[in-house]
């Protein structure tokens, strides 16, 4: 996280909050960038194969 994208969170915030929201906001940002690099390092199945695995006989029959 920069110091840019700090500072961008703050301005969202209103004048008066809580130091928890301040937390949880910098903690789900966090957690959003780094769920981001996991997706562009294994991009996962795609939308075709995720249909096949579920229409195939070995899933139906679980």
């Amino acid at each position: 996280m920069t110091k840019a994208q700090v500072i961008d969170l703050l301005d969202t915030l209103p004048d008066q909050f809580e130091l928890e929201e301040l937390f949880e906001r910098l903690l789900f940002v966090q957690q959003l960038q780094e769920r981001l690099a996991e997706s562009e390092k294994d991009p996962g199945v795609s939308l075709e194969e995720a249909r096949q695995r579920l229409n195939s006989p070995k899933q139906r029959a679980a």
